[in-house]
């Protein structure tokens, strides 16, 4: 296992996926070492931008300990570097019932990507719903916020927009006060 793991420290990713292969293809072997092996898989497919083959290996692993907090982020990582966000929000509610704590910023980063997808699409009830839900969650949220902005520049709610923004700078933080310029200097009129 040590082995496997030199390599893909130093980017020798097809040696550290061929060691943690023959681990697995060792029928004799305990089943936690074969968590360890589908565990290192994912790390190393993961470290070499196979993010298809990393999910399907700590989906294996999740199989065997349902809890393992490590393979549930790094799947949350893989889901919202993918943008599937969807998915990436069952994982954080698959978190949260483990580690029995609230993840509501982290849900509220999600409906916000969710939200700007929407808008991009031009699906503006959608977008208004998420960046509402989003807003509800973690109302200090800078992106749901922003997005928010966004929406009411481009549906022409100019009074709106006003007030949204005062309400940004009551509660976002200062250092992402610069932000709301950018947002409010948009191609779109208002």
């Amino acid at each position: 296992m040590a082995l496997g793991e030199m390599f893909r420290t130093q980017g020798e990713y097809g040696r550290a996926v061929r060691i943690h292969q023959n681990l697995l293809a060792r029928p004799d072997e305990p089943s936690g070492l074969h968590f360890q092996a589908y565990v290192s898989l994912g790390r190393d497919f993961q470290a070499g931008g196979l993010l298809d083959r990393a999910l399907r290996h700590y989906a294996k692993a999740l199989a065997i300990q349902t809890d393992h907090l490590e393979s549930l982020n790094a799947c949350l990582r893989i889901r919202e570097q993918s943008h599937e966000w969807d998915e990436a929000e069952w994982l954080v509610s698959r978190l949260e019932q483990i580690e029995d704590k609230s993840y509501h910023e982290h849900r509220a980063y999600l409906k916000s990507e969710m939200a700007e997808q929407s808008l991009e699409n031009s699906d503006l009830e959608q977008c208004e719903a998420l960046t509402q839900q989003a807003l509800e969650l973690s109302p200090a949220c800078t992106h749901a916020h922003l997005l928010f902005i966004k929406y009411l520049i481009k549906t022409r709610k100019n009074e709106q927009v006003l007030q949204q923004a005062e309400l940004f700078l009551q509660q976002v933080k200062q250092e992402h006060h610069a932000l709301l310029a950018d947002t409010l200097m948009s191609d779109e009129p208002f």
